[in-house]
């Protein structure tokens, strides 16, 4: 936008002040420029080079130099440039998914990302993985006994599919416990897959589903997972109560009183649950846990690791500052094995509303063909699919390149997850593959297998 008298021979150039990011062709003439007019660059606009050791969340600087007959002038602008973190708002809460194993936030000081939002307020302040297999031996992406560790690194950068194999809106990635000291590094990679519902009845939660890879060749014994989560949801502050409801395996914490205030949740799938309610505060009985002197990895450890050790926190009352831990284990995992743990994680605006959302995530997890093997949810497990009307009215067509080379296997699930259809042959045609889906309308999983590859694909029948 000129917003000077016309000018001639307008010329702009982009450089950048980062060694590893650069400009290959930096200048670009607009010719001339009324007062007030406003001019877009070509289609390509700037190509900016980036280098591939460039580290995850660089902040680079790029300079805008503008010149035209007679004048001359420059503008920077900050960019944030390879992000290991997405912000989901695409139901009733929001949050950031960190690439290294954080929720709400990025980074431990909390400079990048929106916490846990309902109702479009915030009501986390910290919340991460944590994986142990002694009480010495613990990494995570929690606060520690000083300072907050970091021990998880981006091995596959976080990626977001819309729409996705299960549910409207999926982000997944890997990272590995690389970054740890190696007195408690344990040799893990995890793989993770996120799921986000727009409608009703899942549009008040979100379902996190992690799968742990044993990296050494040594088994990890003992090996426990779960996530610390400190809540901070009565507005005035450190008036909370954290409580559990043993028949969804949901960690709750609201607002003292509990009367019509907002609730959170982070619930357990599939698995037989440790959890540990902590008051933060440094006065605690003999035994218990607390976060204001430091988090330990022998507290970590024993957090996870002892059943349903203490079930509520926060004076009945009036409320404290609390916190969570809640995981599955122990486990033991051999080396190249993997285990699956699966969480959710919900808002809502009183206790009842949030365990009917926590019902129907159990169930959801229980019914649905796939959610049990994140891993082989990728889109592009069989690259190229192509699968066509969608929405249909009844029959698909698919394709994709190599159909004619190996025997494949087409399954229909309903939405609750049951078999209903089953179709095999030994190849296809060049013009593809049809298949009549059933004659009743709704959503449908197809599943698409050859040569021991997979992939998923949500149609909607009409």
């Amino acid at each position: 936008m000129n917003y000077l008298w016309p000018a001639q021979d307008v010329r702009i150039r982009l450089s950048s002040l980062h060694p590893q990011v650069s400009v290959p062709q930096p200048e670009q003439a607009l010719g001339s420029m009324g007062m007030l007019q406003q001019l877009e660059l070509a289609e390509e606009g700037f190509v900016i080079d980036l280098h591939p050791d460039l580290s995850p969340n660089a902040e680079i600087v790029l300079r805008l130099d503008y010149s035209a007959a007679g004048y001359e002038d420059f503008q920077f602008i900050r960019v944030l440039l390879n992000p290991s973190f997405y912000t989901l708002r695409e139901n009733k809460i929001a949050t950031t998914i960190s690439g290294t194993g954080r929720v709400g936030y990025e980074d431990g000081a909390k400079t990048r990302g929106i916490g846990f939002e309902f109702q479009e307020e915030n009501m986390l302040y910290e919340m991460g993985l944590m994986i142990g297999v002694d009480s010495q031996r613990v990494v995570s992406s929690v606060r520690a006994q000083s300072g907050i560790h970091d021990d998880f690194v981006e091995l596959e950068r976080l990626e977001r599919q819309e729409p996705g194999t299960i549910a409207d809106v999926e982000v997944s990635g890997r990272f590995t416990d690389a970054r740890a000291y190696h007195t408690r590094q344990l040799g893990v990679e995890v793989a993770y897959r996120i799921y986000a519902w727009r409608e009703a009845p899942h549009d008040q939660s979100l379902l996190f589903i992690y799968k742990i890879y044993n990296r050494t060749a040594a088994p990890l014994e003992k090996l426990v997972v779960g996530y610390f989560a400190d809540w901070d949801i009565n507005p005035q502050g450190y008036k909370d109560l954290a409580d559990w409801d043993p028949n969804t395996q949901t960690a709750l914490v609201y607002a003292a009183p509990k009367e019509g205030r907002r609730v959170a949740g982070v619930q357990l799938l599939g698995a037989t649950p440790n959890y540990w309610a902590m008051d933060n505060t440094t006065h605690l009985q003999e035994g218990n846990i607390g976060v204001y002197d430091g988090f330990t990895e022998a507290e970590k450890y024993k957090a996870l690791s002892s059943g349903i050790a203490n079930p509520r926190a926060g004076e009945p009352e009036q409320g404290s500052d609390v916190s969570i831990a809640l995981g599955a284990g122990p486990f033991s995992l051999a080396p190249g094995d993997s285990l699956t743990v699966a969480f959710a994680l919900h808002g809502a605006g009183s206790i009842d509303e949030l365990l009917a959302a926590a019902a129907h995530i159990q169930d959801l997890w229980e019914h649905t063909a796939g959610l049990h093997t994140p891993t082989g949810l990728v889109a592009n497990s069989l690259p190229g699919l192509q699968l066509y009307p969608n929405p249909s009215r009844g029959e698909v067509t698919l394709h994709w390149p190599e159909q004619q080379q190996l025997p494949y296997t087409l399954r229909v699930f309903d939405r609750a997850g049951r078999l209903v259809q089953v179709q095999q042959a030994t190849g296809a045609g060049a013009g593809g593959i049809r298949l009549q889906l059933p004659p009743q309308g709704g959503l449908y999983l197809l599943e698409v297998q050859q040569g021991g590859r997979r992939a998923l694909r949500r149609v909607l029948v009409h």
